[in-house]
C-alpha cells in the first residue's frame, strides 16, 4: 500500500535540516529540495469508511398517489445516508453516491 506525505511539510523539514547542517552539506540539501519540487504531487483523498445497513425501500405508487414501502428491500450507506435498492447493488464494496469504502464491521 502506498503512503503519502504532505509535500509542503517535507519541504519544511528538509529546509530546517539544511539550515541546521554545515555549509558543505547545504548544497546536497539544496539538491534534495530541488528533487522534491520536481516530483509531481499525487492527487489523493482520505479514505472514508462506512457500512451497509438494511432499510425499507420506498417507491412511488404509479396508479394513483402515494408510495409503496417494501420492507428490507433497500441498503443505506452509513456515511451519506443514501438508500439503494438491494438488487441493484450486487456485492459492491463501496457506495456509488459518496465513494465510502464499505469495510466497517457490523
Amino acid at each position: 500500500m502506498n503512503e503519502y506525505i504532505d509535500k509542503k511539510a517535507a519541504d519544511n523539514a528538509l529546509t530546517a535540516a539544511a539550515v541546521a547542517d554545515s555549509d558543505k552539506k547545504r548544497r546536497t540539501w539544496a539538491k534534495a529540495i530541488g528533487v522534491l519540487h520536481d516530483i509531481p504531487a499525487a492527487d489523493v483523498a482520505p479514505v472514508v469508511h462506512a457500512k451497509w445497513e438494511n432499510c425499507d425501500w420506498v417507491e412511488p405508487y404509479y396508479h394513483g398517489c402515494g408510495t409503496i414501502r417494501i420492507p428490507n428491500a433497500g441498503m443505506k450507506c452509513t456515511n451519506c445516508v443514501h438508500v439503494f435498492k438491494k438488487d441493484l447493488l450486487w456485492k459492491d464494496n463501496y457506495c456509488p453516491n459518496c465513494g465510502a469504502k464499505m469495510d466497517l464491521e457490523e
